[in-house]
């Protein structure tokens, strides 16, 4: 807390270092040396009061009233009767507590009671109250009403909403505690309750932006504005998966998590699992060189609402590099050098178009060797050269009985095959050799 330069023999306590969160903490003074040294001080620290409220309780005997004032006081170390003094009706009275008999002729119009409470021991820190008597009747001003959800941004729509409205003194007339939503009150507390929790089940989405507040009804409304948000959702997710190939062929698969029915909602609340375990944010990214390494894996993801008491939404998809429905097939994202989309939709119908024309062809191919490709019944047989000279099959047909008896057996008359009118001179070319050779 505080430390002297070397040389220095007296070193004071120093000032705005010391608050009631260091009750019970030991204070010492400590001279460090090659064994340290120290003299201890205390342990306790004293601090308040707060505040001061006055609570009134009265009975009637006949035309005589007993008026008890009693001084409650907020966060106060230490705390004793001979620190209270009591002042106006209740001048010079001692302790927590002092007592008025008034009768029925006493007027009490424009009197008051007053109470100062001084700690001696925090430098005479102190807190007064009073109380003013209007009209003959005697009313006490109550406590501002306080929650301890100050730091909640949000109101959960689902489960407990941890918040308390508190007035530990509801005044003269006793005044009621009441939770608002708007201009709707969804819970009131009785009279003389101090505490009222905020009801469960009483907030919804549509009440998103209508302030929340707890308030003490009393002579005039006092009131502690809390939140005007509501935290609801998420009511559902959804993961859409897109593939493609970036220019430096790499097989991208990006799945990205849609949420419907969410506020608040930002990226630290997913969680990704599976393949995309420790990702971050809406969408995760798998990078592969083949298909194979992330075909059929599973990828998952988590989403949880903390302001709306952890409600999550979960979903799961199972990656498929196909090209089925439901895949939308991306261009390079974020690439300088934009790639064709990997689509392996349109490499499948070009291989079945290029099976088509390669049975289309050989079909062609068939029927063209038939003779009836683009032919009619009535087209006539091209004629043979014999038919046109039978003389030239005659001597074709000598030629292979001569070639057959050297042979040694008699195979028979050879036809030639069938050749066009226009080969007219091959086939006297071939009649003039077989003469020859039988010369």
């Amino acid at each position: 807390m505080a430390t002297g330069d070397y040389g220095v023999t007296k070193l004071k306590f120093p000032s705005g270092k010391v608050s009631r969160q260091y009750d019970g903490m030991m204070a010492t003074c400590q001279l460090d040396w090659v064994q340290p040294i120290a003299a201890v001080i205390t342990r306790h620290v004293a601090y308040g009061p707060d505040s001061v409220t006055l609570q009134i309780t009265h009975s009637n005997d006949s035309n005589i009233m007993l008026v008890h004032v009693t001084s409650h006081v907020r966060n106060m170390n230490p705390m004793r009767a001979e620190m209270v003094w009591w002042g106006g009706e209740c001048d010079g009275q001692k302790g927590f507590t002092c007592t008025m008999t008034l009768s029925a002729a006493t007027n009490v119009n424009g009197k008051d009671v007053t109470c100062r409470v001084t700690n001696t021991a925090n430098n005479r820190h102190s807190a007064k109250a009073s109380i003013v008597r209007i009209n003959g009747q005697l009313t006490a001003t109550p406590d501002q009403p306080t929650h301890n959800c100050s730091e909640l941004n949000y109101i959960p729509e689902t489960g407990v909403v941890p918040c308390v409205c508190t007035a530990d003194f509801l005044g003269y007339p006793v005044g009621r505690l009441v939770w608002l939503l708007g201009n709707i009150t969804i819970a009131t507390g009785d009279y003389g309750v101090t505490k009222l929790k905020f009801p469960s089940g009483k907030v919804s989405r549509q009440h998103d932006g209508m302030m929340a507040a707890c308030q003490l009804n009393w002579v005039q409304p006092m009131t502690a504005v809390m939140t005007r948000n509501v935290a609801y959702g998420p009511d559902n997710m959804t993961l859409l998966v897109t593939q493609y190939r970036d220019a430096s062929s790499n097989l991208l698969i990006h799945v990205t998590s849609h949420v419907t029915g969410m506020k608040p909602i930002n990226a630290n609340m997913v969680q990704w699992g599976g393949e995309c375990q420790g990702q971050q944010g809406f969408t995760c990214t798998l990078t592969s060189r083949s298909a194979a390494e992330v075909d059929g894996k599973t990828v998952t993801c988590k989403l949880t609402n903390a302001a709306n008491n952890g409600h999550s939404a979960d979903a799961s998809v199972l990656i498929k590099i196909s090209g089925q429905q439901g895949y939308k097939e991306l261009g390079a994202l974020h690439s300088e050098t934009k790639s064709e989309p990997f689509n392996w939709t349109a490499v499948g119908v070009g291989i079945a178009l290029s099976i088509v024309v390669i049975v289309l062809v050989v079909v062609m191919i068939v029927l063209y060797r038939r003779g009836s490709l683009c032919g009619s019944p009535e087209q006539k047989q091209p004629k043979t050269p014999a038919d046109e000279d039978p003389h030239l099959y005659t001597s074709l047909n000598l030629s292979g009985v001569a070639n057959s008896r050297v042979n040694g057996v008699q195979q028979g008359v050879t036809r030639p095959p069938a050749v066009s009118r226009g080969d007219d001179r091959v086939y006297e070319n071939i009649a003039m050799e077989g003469e020859r050779g039988h010369m």
